[in-house]
């Protein structure tokens, strides 16, 4: 990585995957942006969602309370009001030239409030659909299933929901607008209650809900997402490797 640099408006500059990466914290959706292609964002917070509730902007800049660079990791820390004193934690991690890691920690300070919270990391290789487009939802389990009728989904047109999978596979877009390269994120099963493919094959727009767990004073909940630029001409054949290697890590224990 680059020497990460902090401007006024709290943003750093990484490299990775070839090119130099805008991690701005102060957008409505904090992510990864690529002024070259437009591509953007890339693992951003979408906000929150929850039992009857959606909030796409609740981790905005408002939100943000505090944020470093240590070495190839920037961390921030996010207080979203309205959501029972819960506190999310992000650590983008630059792993070596290709990859790059999104760890998210949450913990509240309420009992018997947040039910099914779901994290929305938001990562967008191309346009999104047109309101009511078709969106593919893959649920973890059962339950996971349920969330997306329980209110949280604002708009359920077009939307369908496959057969609940605790194997989730690699979301893989081989073409880009990244001449030569093609992308692919990694997750933990039991990290993602729910992914949100948009639009048509192949997919260019993915959401990964986190958790989908209910959260109590004392808890804390980890998960990890793992982001690759793979060679298109070998993408297919090195995806899966990639992805065995991610899978056996071991989460970090702590921020």
């Amino acid at each position: 990585m680059s020497e990460s640099l902090r401007n006024q408006d709290a943003s750093y500059d990484l490299d990775w995957g070839g090119t130099t990466w805008e991690l701005r914290l102060d957008r409505p959706v904090p992510g990864l942006y690529d002024p070259a292609t437009g591509i953007g964002p890339v693992l951003g917070l979408e906000g929150l969602r929850a039992a009857g509730r959606s909030a796409p902007t609740a981790l905005e800049g408002a939100a943000l309370v505090s944020y470093e660079a240590q070495g190839s990791t920037i961390s921030a820390t996010f207080a979203p009001l309205g959501w029972g004193a819960i506190w999310v934690n992000a650590r983008w991690t630059v792993r070596n030239d290709d990859t790059l890691d999104l760890l998210v920690e949450v913990q509240a300070r309420t009992v018997n409030e947040l039910h099914g919270v779901e994290v929305m990391v938001l990562s967008k290789l191309g346009p999104m659909t047109t309101p009511g487009g078709h969106r593919s939802v893959e649920p973890r389990d059962a339950r996971s299933a349920g969330l997306t009728y329980d209110g949280r989904e604002l708009d359920l047109a077009a939307l369908v929901t496959g057969p609940p999978d605790e194997h989730q596979g690699p979301w893989l877009v081989p073409k880009t607008s990244r001449e030569g390269w093609a992308y692919a994120e990694f997750s933990h099963a039991n990290d993602v209650s729910r992914r949100i493919l948009e639009g048509k094959l192949p997919f260019l727009v993915a959401r990964h809900a986190l958790f989908g767990h209910d959260i109590e004073k004392g808890i804390v909940l980890r998960a990890r997402l793992q982001a690759t630029w793979l060679p298109k001409a070998t993408a297919i054949n090195e995806v899966e490797r990639r992805f065995d290697a991610f899978r056996k890590e071991p989460l970090p224990l702590s921020t």
